[in-house]
This record gives structure tokens, sequence and C-alpha cells, in this order.
């Protein structure tokens, strides 16, 4: 069989492609990748390194603008995570400040970066255009316990064009072993050399060989003995001091004195009652004992109605979505409400507005109460927790002083939150400042922790400091006395008692709910023979361990739909790009 053979057309169109792509291999970058309208011909950076471990820094660029742009923009990190080759990673949180542009420009902060957008809107340019740059870059005191370390982007790998020519120039404050320097270039994690650079004292002049890349980065690393960079911090001032620490412990003192003189209860002499104080529902029983109502205290209105014989409350099966089952309630209306007490009259009204059936008997679902009857239970919470409820137990007196504590509380407030920017602040960067405070200087650390401890501490006052009157103090010992009786009383004096009263068990039920020991009273009944009460309707045979566990769902599956609304619910050990800083950006 005869070979195939290579035509001469076939030849010369193979060296013309290899031809072709020598070519392209052989331009500069800025050819190849100038999709973007403009390219940088040069990139000039000057860092002085501070004492302090901070940088001035003056970045030269020559931009070539091809279409018309506003200009540029440079993005610098306030966050940086350093990644080593050693596999150890240090955070550190920076700052800037004194930067001057050689033109207009604004600025501001967007996910974590500083922007300085240079240009104006209202012009564009085209052509070269030289953009001067000057700012500080402080990252604060250095992270590393055995020693110190100038870990920096000179380039960041933020930049969208690419640089025909990168010149730098590093002085430090002190001399360094120039063993331990490195540099890395390229992509991000690269840890290839392109750098060319020399030494003459403690300055480090240098280029890039060649054209950089956009999304190319250049990354010092240099090691330092332990102590190189000192940072001074601006804390020490007494004053400040006085108000982080001192005024904060005044105001918890003052608190105290407050609580101790004119909030602290009488004592309550915790009376046994076997029965609830006469003429409250449990709604109320859960308003006088713990002070203020919750939706909790509403949702035992439930059984408490039941009790009363207005409702039923059924043990129903539901099909869930993948044809399994699960077993739910259902409440029936059983006659309509004819008391006198305002809360229940809602409650009943509330429930089965939400009926879907169009006649008697009105029934509702957990379904039925969702995203719906959260309405009535905040109209009842309202008048519960009414101003002229709570002076029934409690001492009108306490409110002026509760302001007073409340005011203390927003001064503190105010200093943990100011004064680490006041120290550190610039106007344009507040939250960025604020960590960076927190995080390098260790008296603004803990004086933002003492002041949330004495925050806690003056709102836990705040929370006591209401004195109960005569009757709140009268109705929280019969409450008291019937929680104690709930939890301790004996089986055969249960047994007695149910004997004397056969609804004695469920009567109590509602009222074990809003004391908080509803599962233990359940439980004491558990062995007890018992008939079923005349408002609950099951499949199976009743059964007080499965009545209990019925009881304990429902409550807390009906508590859970009737409150529910809407809504409710960044070589010498380092790479390419793994130090901090380094400004990026583009144009505009």
């Amino acid at each position: 069989m005869e070979k195939p053979r290579l035509s001469s057309k076939s030849i010369v169109s193979f060296f013309g492609l290899a031809l072709l792509f020598s070519l392209l291999y052989a331009l500069p970058a800025s050819a190849v990748s100038n999709v973007s309208g403009y390219t940088f011909d040069s990139h000039d950076v000057d860092i002085k390194v501070n004492q302090n471990n901070s940088f001035d820094i003056s970045e030269t660029i020559i931009a070539d603008f091809d279409t018309p742009h506003h200009g540029i923009y440079m993005t610098l990190p306030l966050f940086n995570t350093l990644r080593r080759l050693d596999g150890t990673t240090t955070t550190n949180h920076a700052r800037i400040t004194n930067l001057s542009v050689s033109e207009d420009y604004t600025t501001e902060v967007e996910n974590s970066n500083y922007v300085i957008k240079i240009g104006s809107a209202d012009k564009t340019i085209t052509g070269k255009h030289t953009y001067l740059v000057k700012y500080n870059y402080n990252i604060g005191r250095d992270p590393l316990n055995d020693k110190d370390e100038l870990y920096f982007n000179i380039i960041s790998d933020n930049w969208e064009t690419p640089t025909d020519k990168v010149t730098f120039k590093i002085t430090l404050p002190e001399a360094f072993d120039s063993s331990t320097l490195g540099f890395s270039s390229g992509l991000t994690g690269s840890v290839t050399n392109k750098v060319h650079y020399s030494i003459d004292n403690n300055t480090i002049s240098g280029s890039y060989d060649g054209p950089l890349k956009a999304h190319e980065a250049i990354t010092i690393r240099l090691e330092l003995p332990e102590g190189y960079f000192v940072t001074p911090s601006p804390s020490n001032n007494p004053l400040v001091y006085i108000l982080f620490f001192v005024i904060p412990s005044i105001f918890v003192g003052i608190c105290f004195y407050l609580w101790f003189k004119f909030g602290r209860d009488d004592y309550v002499a915790a009376v046994v009652e076997y029965k609830p104080p006469k003429d409250l529902n449990s709604l109320d029983a859960g308003f006088l004992y713990k002070g203020r109502a919750t939706s909790s205290d509403v949702t035992s209105l439930l059984i408490y109605l039941a009790n009363q014989g207005y409702l039923k409350i059924s043990e129903v099966e539901q099909k869930t979505f993948l044809g399994s089952t699960k077993k739910t309630f259902k409440i029936t209306k059983l006659k309509n409400y004819t008391g006198k007490n305002t809360n229940e009259r809602v409650f009943m009204d509330g429930l089965f507005a939400l009926s879907k059936s169009e006649k008697a008997p009105l029934e509702v679902t957990p379904k039925d109460l969702e995203n719906h009857f959260y309405t009535t239970v905040n109209s009842i919470l309202s008048d519960i927790n009414s101003k002229d409820n709570l002076n029934k137990i409690f001492e009108k007196s306490a409110s002026s002083k509760s302001i007073f504590i409340s005011l203390m509380i927003l001064a503190v407030m105010a200093i943990i939150i100011i004064l680490p920017i006041a120290l550190y602040g610039t106007p344009d960067n507040f939250i960025a400042d604020y960590f960076y405070a927190v995080m390098h200087d260790q008296i603004c650390l803990f004086g933002v922790l003492y002041g949330f401890a004495c925050i806690i501490s003056m709102t836990i006052f705040k929370k006591l400091l209401p004195k109960r009157t005569k009757y709140g103090t009268e109705m929280l010992g019969k409450l008291r006395g019937l929680k104690d009786f709930l939890q301790t009383v004996e089986k055969d004096r249960i047994e007695t008692m149910v004997e004397e009263d056969p609804k004695f068990f469920y009567n109590i039920l509602p009222f074990a709910y809003v004391l908080g020991v509803s599962d233990k009273w359940i439980k004491k009944f558990e062995s007890i023979s018992m008939e079923p009460p005349s408002w609950y309707d099951g499949p199976d045979a009743f059964d007080m361990v499965m009545f209990g566990s019925f009881i304990s769902s429902t409550m807390s599956s009906a508590n859970s739909s009737m409150a529910s609304s809407p809504n409710s619910s960044s070589s010498g050990g380092g790479f390419s790009g793994g130090g901090s800083g380094g400004s990026g950006g583009g144009a505009w």
C-alpha cells in the first residue's frame, strides 16, 4: 500500500501556522492581551518599610488607553490571609491612611477591599497617562512568635491588564540577613522567580524579567529576627484605661446599688398550693409567675378552654408527601364562648375565624394556624402585658431607674464602639479600622470584651430591678407553691385527689405547662388508671403514656403554628500572591 504524501501546499500551511504562533509568542504581553482597550507601559512601586510594620508606598503607573476611558481604579486588600510554603497561615487586618493621588479620585470599601477610583466621570482620556498614588498601609503587629517577616505583594494578582515593565524599590528600617530573602512571581501559588534585584545597605531594588501578564503577582518574603518590628499602642494613654475599664465598672456598681436598694423583691414565701389561684386562667398564671407572658402561655389556653367544654382536640393521621403517615391534631369547636374573660374570647374568635369549614362543626388544623393566628397571639400578648397589668405586680418607681440603667448601657456601648475607631480609625474606613484595633491592640481587645461583660451585667440588673408589689409577691408565692406541689407530690396523694375529682389532672395540666413542669406532671400519672378527658378523641384505646406523648407534641406543634408569621424565619518561603497587601485594579 502506498504511503500518503504531504503536498507542498500542506507543508507551506504547516510552516505558516508555526511562524504565526512564534510571532505571537514573541510579542509583548500587552500586544496579545490588550482586549480591554488599555495596557500599562510601566508600573513602579516604591515601598518604605517602617519600624511599626507599616508601609509608606508610592506607585507610579503609566497607562496607555487605546479607547476612551475615564481613568483607572486600584484595589487594596483590608483583610489578608498569608500562606507560606511550610503550610502555615496567618491573617491580618490592614488600615490605609495618608492617601494622596495625583488627580481627582473617590474611595469606597467593597468586598473587604479599599477601592480608589481615579479619574472623572465627566471626561474621558486616550493615549498615555501617568498616575501617582501614595498611601500608608499598616498591618500592625507581626503574628509570628519566633520571628518577624516581610511578606508582601509588590504587585497583587488583581490587576486586570498586563504591564510591560515592572520596577520596584524597598527600603527597610534596619539591616537584614539577605540569605532569607526570596521573590516569587506569576499566577497565585507560583514559586517561580523572574525578579532581578540588588541590595544597597537596607534598600532592595529590582525589576521583573519581561512583561507581567494580567492577574500575575510579584511577592517578596524576608525572614527577620523577632522584635525587628515594634508596634507602639496609642491605647497606653491613661484616659483610654479610664474609658475602657473605670467608667464601665462605676456603672455596674451603680446598677448593683439601684437593685440592692430599690429592686430586691421581698421574701417570697412559697405556700403549698394544691390548686391554681382562684379566678386565674393558665395565661394569667404564666404572666404572674414570669412577670411577662409569652406565646407559649397563650397556647396553654388550648387545653384550658378544652377543660371548660369549648373545644375538642382530636388525634388524627395525615399523609405526607412521600405517602407515609404522621400523627397530628385537629381542634373542633363544641360551643360558643360564654365567659367574661376578654383574652379567652379573643382566642376562641381568632381560632375559628381560620376554619375552612362553611358549616358546623368548625374545625382547624396546624396548617390553618400557620402564618395567620400570630395576629391573635400578638393581640392577646399586648393586652396581658399592658402597662396597667405590669403596674399591678411591679412597683411603678422602677421605670425611671430602668431608663437610667439603659442610658448607662448605651454609654458603654458607645465607648467600646467609638474608642477603638478613635484610636485607629480614618474617616472613610471605620469598619476595617475597628477590626484592626481589636485584633492588633490588646488593650482595645480587653477593653471591648470587658465592656461587653459590663453590658451583660447591667442588663441583668435592669431585668431584676422591678420590685414586685404586695399583690405580685403574694401571687408569685402561690404559684411557686403550686409548682413545688406538682414536682414533689407523691403517688398516693395523687390517687386520693383523683378519686375526689376525676378531672383534677386535666384541670391542672395547662397550669403545669406555663410553670414548666408539664412533663413531670404527666409522668406521675403514667401508672395511675385514668379515664380520658371528654375533650380528647384518639384512634386507639386510651393509654396515659400515649396521651402524655400526644399532649407534649401537640402543645409544641400548636405553639410553633400559632406563633409563626410570614418571613420569620485572600521564594524565601512564600509564593506569588501569598503575602499581604499589593494593589490591583483596572480601568473604567
